[in-house]
C-alpha cells in the first residue's frame, strides 16, 4: 500500500490529466488510520517470564511467556520478541579474535570485520531468541507462549526487555509495547559423554582418608547387629521392640562407613580460548560422570587463590553440591596464577583423598612433580591434557607438551578438535 501510494502521488500530479490522485487521497488516509488506530489500540495486558534453572551450551532449549490478558476485549495476533541485552566486544577483543571461518570471506570483508563484529558480538551476548506467536487470549484470560532459545556459550545471559507486537484494526502495521523485566539464565558448560567402563582412580586411603558417611544429622553410621545392652552405651541406641521382647535392654551396633573422594583438579593457566573452553568442557563430563558413581568429589580450581567446591554424597546434599560445581565451572575464566600455587594447594589435601583427577592445557614440570607427588602418598592420579590439534605450521612452542607424566597409563592427551571421541573410547 506504500509503494501504491508513492505511485499514485506521482503520477497523479496533474489532477487535469488523471484521477488518480483520488486512489492517493484513499490510500494516504487508509495508511494515517493505521497509524493512528496502532496507538489507540494499546492491548491491556501483562507477562511474566519462566526460565529454567540452568541450562546448557550449544544445546537449544524453550522456556515459556504468560501472557495475561487485563482488558475487555480479545488479544489476537500478538507477537512476542524477548530481547537479550547486547553486549558489543572491545576494540581489543575485535583485533585479536577471528570469526571461524573468516579466511573464505573475500578481502573486502576481512578488512571491514562486520561480520566478526557480529560473531563476537552474539558471543559476548550469549543467547539468541527466537520470535513467537501467541494464540489468541479471551477476556481476562491467560496464554502460555512457548519461546525457543539457543545459548551460545557457558556463563550467564541476560534477558532484558520483551516486546509485544499488536496490529492495527487494518493489519497494516504493528505497534510495539515493551516490558522491561531484566533476569539473567545460568549457562551450564557443555559436556560429553564418557565412556561408562571408565573407572575413577582409586587407592588405597578409603578407609582413612575416604569421607565418612555421616552426612546426615546425628550419628548416621552404618547398621551392623543388635547386642545386649553394657554400661556407659547411650539410650538413644536402645531397640525398644527387641528389648521387650527380651525382657531386658538391647542396643543396635553400627559401624563407621567410608566411601571414596576424589578431587578434580582444574588447571586453566592458559591463553588460549579454545583449550579454556575445552579444559572447562572436560571437567564438566568427568564431574557428570562422577555423579553418576555417587562419589564424592571436590573441585579445586585457582583463580586469585585456590577455590574448593565440594560435593558429599547423599541425596540432597550431592545434588546440591554437583549444581554448585557446575555453576562455578560456568563463570570459570582463565588464570593469571602459576600452577605452583594450585599444586601446593593439592598436596595438602592428599590426606583425606582416595583419587585424582587433573585436568590441564599443557604438561610441565610442575604438573609432573604434583603426579609423582600424589602417588607417592597412595593417591593414583589420572591426567587429562588438552592440547591444540596438530598443524604443521603450528610453533614448536604452542604444541603445550613440553615432558612425559609419571605414569602414562593414566594419562590421556586430548586433542580439542577430537575431544567427544576420545571421551568416548576411554
Amino acid at each position: 500500500m506504500l509503494a501504491a501510494t508513492l505511485v499514485c502521488g506521482a503520477i497523479g500530479i496533474d489532477t487535469d490529466l488523471t484521477l488518480n490522485y483520488q486512489i492517493f487521497s484513499l490510500l494516504v488516509i487508509l495508511l494515517l488510520s493505521a497509524q493512528i488506530t496502532v496507538r489507540i489500540h494499546q492491548p491491556a495486558i501483562s507477562i511474566e517470564r519462566i526460565l529454567p534453572k540452568h541450562v546448557s551450551a550449544n544445546q537449544k532449549f524453550s522456556y515459556d511467556i504468560v501472557i495475561n490478558n487485563l482488558g475487555s476485549r480479545v488479544e489476537a495476533d500478538l507477537r512476542i520478541i524477548d530481547e537479550p541485552i547486547v553486549i558489543a566486544p572491545s576494540f581489543q577483543e575485535f583485533e585479536s579474535s577471528r570469526e571461524p571461518f573468516e579466511e573464505t570471506r573475500n578481502a573486502y570483508d576481512r578488512f571491514v570485520g562486520f561480520h566478526r563484529f557480529l560473531w563476537l558480538q552474539s558471543i559476548k551476548t550469549g543467547i539468541r531468541v527466537n520470535s513467537a506467536q501467541a494464540d489468541a487470549i479471551p477476556i481476562k484470560g491467560k496464554r502460555r507462549v512457548r519461546v525457543e532459545a539457543e545459548p551460545l556459550r557457558r556463563g550467564l545471559a541476560r534477558l532484558g526487555t520483551t516486546t509485544i507486537l499488536h496490529p492495527d484494526l487494518l493489519g497494516m502495521n504493528y505497534g510495539v509495547q515493551r516490558f522491561v523485566n531484566p533476569e539473567q539464565l545460568l549457562i551450564l558448560p557443555k559436556s560429553y559423554r564418557i565412556n561408562e567402563s571408565f573407572e575413577l582412580p582409586s587407592g588405597s586411603n578409603s578407609n582413612s582418608g575416604g569421607a565418612s558417611a555421616s552426612w546426615s544429622t546425628g550419628a548416621s553410621d552404618e547398621f551392623v547387629s543388635l547386642r545386649d545392652y553394657r554400661d556407659n552405651d547411650s539410650a538413644k541406641k536402645i531397640h525398644w521392640p527387641s528389648s521387650l521382647k527380651r525382657q531386658k535392654p538391647v542396643v543396635r551396633e553400627f559401624q563407621d562407613e567410608y566411601f571414596p573422594r576424589q578431587s578434580l583438579v582444574l588447571d586453566v593457566h592458559t591463553e588460549s580460548a579454545t583449550l579454556l573452553e575445552e579444559a572447562v568442557s572436560v571437567a564438566t563430563s568427568l564431574l557428570r560422570h562422577m555423579n553418576k558413581k555417587n562419589t564424592s568429589a571436590d573441585l579445586i580450581y585457582c583463580a586469585k587463590n585456590p577455590i574448593t567446591v565440594s560435593c558429599h554424597s547423599g541425596a540432597t546434599s550431592h545434588n546440591s553440591g554437583h549444581h554448585e560445581q557446575l555453576k562455578a565451572l560456568a563463570t570459570l575464566t582463565s588464570s593469571v596464577q602459576p600452577f605452583s600455587l594450585l599444586a601446593e594447594f593439592v598436596k595438602t589435601k592428599t590426606q583425606e583423598l582416595t583419587g585424582c583427577v587433573l585436568v590441564c592445557c599443557k604438561w610441565t614440570e610442575a604438573h609432573q612433580q604434583l603426579q609423582q607427588f600424589t602417588e607417592s602418598r597412595g593417591v593414583p592420579t589420572t591426567a587429562f591434557i588438552i592440547v591444540l590439534p596438530e598443524n604443521p605450521q603450528q610453533p614448536d612452542s604452542h604444541k603445550q607438551v613440553e615432558s612425559e607424566p609419571l605414569n602414562s597409563s593414566r594419562c590421556h592427551y586430548l586433542s580439542s578438535d577430537n575431544v567427544a571421541e576420545a571421551l568416548l573410547s576411554l
